[in-house]
């Protein structure tokens, strides 16, 4: 990364304004030490044209008009044309810059791609692993959450039933209404504990959101 830092900057221009030129303009919008500093299509509506235009980026119809304004390092010729790609290379020698034809501009935006849905694939799957692991867990604390909601609600009730029997039983059931009171407390801990656990498990839901999110995009 450092080596690509501390380059020259160059100068890159693109021939033909069709899918290819799109991929090219996404490519290198974010490369370092690399602008763009034209693209050129005779269709005035062509999808890379627009982009380029949205981005900033001069377009033009002549390509032989473009080379006499700016400065050129690198030339991708994306046309699929023969012809174009054959001027072109009179066209470079007279205004110096390296050209990379359509078939080598096509065979390395193939093989791009062809590496970028590998990589994509594979975090799609890590991703998704996660996630599943991730519900599995959620499951599982539902089910002690639910579970331990059950006992709560059944300690309640006998500590409920404790204090009765020991008001009942007066000075006798004095101890009997420590362990009554205590029991209560015991459920109350538990709920706040068993409330939090459920806020966590909503945080967590949350996330587990956000990654499909993620992975739709991805997709």
């Amino acid at each position: 990364m450092n080596a690509i830092q501390s380059s020259p900057s160059l100068s890159v221009a693109i021939v033909g304004g069709g899918r290819a030129g799109c991929q090219l303009l996404d490519l290198f919008k974010d490369f370092p030490n690399c602008h763009i500093v034209f693209l050129a299509d005779l269709d005035p509506q062509a999808p890379a044209v627009l982009q380029a235009q949205k981005a900033g980026i001069p377009t033009f119809s002549s390509y032989q008009d473009a080379l006499k304004q700016h400065r050129t390092d690198i030339l991708f010729e994306v046309t699929n044309s023969d012809a174009v790609s054959e001027d072109l290379i009179r066209q470079s020698a007279q205004h110096q810059f390296a050209l990379v034809t359509h078939s080598a501009a096509f065979l390395t935006l193939s093989a791009i791609e062809g590496k970028t849905q590998a990589i994509q694939s594979d975090v799609v799957s890590e991703i998704s692993d996660i996630q599943a692991k991730i519900l599995h867990s959620l499951k599982q604390i539902n089910e002690l959450v639910q579970g331990i909601q059950t006992i709560t609600a059944e300690m309640r009730i006998i500590a409920i039933n404790a204090r009765i029997e020991a008001a009942r039983a007066g000075d006798h059931g004095r101890g009997f209404g420590v362990v009554a009171q205590t029991m209560g407390n015991s459920v109350d801990a538990t709920r706040d504990l068993s409330d939090q656990i459920e806020q966590l498990n909503q945080d967590i839901q949350k996330v587990v959101e956000q990654i499909e999110a993620a992975l739709t995009k991805l997709r």
